[in-house]
């Protein structure tokens, strides 16, 4: 909690160089869940993890109406793809062939 992330809307503002902003914990330990379980993932693939590459992207999913119809609920869905930089494979590649 050093650190606030940035949030547009009527938010507080915070201390620091920050507009406004808040500490997502929740969001965060879900994050946090979903990383390790790549790392996990990628190391049962014997995929170099400390020289490759992570991409998250996060896209809004269809959002149902909750009782009444009044409000709408929040989903996410996360994507995390991580990636062998090409330089790791060309080394694979010579250690096979040699």
């Amino acid at each position: 909690m050093r650190i606030a992330i940035p949030f547009r809307g009527e938010i507080p503002h915070r201390k620091g160089r920050i507009m406004s902003g808040r500490y997502p914990i929740k969001a965060l330990e879900y994050f946090i869940r979903v990383l390790k379980s790549a790392v996990a993932n990628a190391s049962l693939h014997n995929v170099n993890i400390i020289n490759s590459r992570v991409n998250a992207k996060a896209d809004m999913a269809s959002r149902p109406y909750k009782r009444f119809g009044s409000e709408r609920f929040k989903r996410t869905n996360i994507k995390i793809t991580i990636k062998e930089s090409k330089l790791n494979e060309k080394l694979k590649q010579n250690e096979q062939n040699k």
